[in-house]
């Protein structure tokens, strides 16, 4: 996780976070609020909250399968 600053550019790192295992694709929801991760090697999909600091927030994890390879987050109507 890394903060940008937004006059110079530089990013700064808000530390590290624990993920699923062999974390292979993440995609952000399409209101910014929330990053979800696939675990290649899990077989889940860890949902975590973005706060307003940038730092990440473990909210859920769903067991969805083996060999997961890519997470679409879509907005439905």
């Amino acid at each position: 996780m890394f903060e940008r600053d937004s006059t110079t550019g530089r990013l700064t790192s808000l530390g590290r976070f624990k993920t699923e295992a062999r974390p292979r694709e993440f995609s952000l929801t399409p209101d910014d609020r929330f990053v979800i991760v696939c675990g290649q090697d899990s077989g889940q999909l860890q949902a975590s909250r973005i706060g307003n600091d940038g730092k990440l927030t473990q909210t859920d994890t769903l067991k969805v399968g083996e060999s997961l390879l890519w997470v679409i987050v879509d907005e439905l109507e």
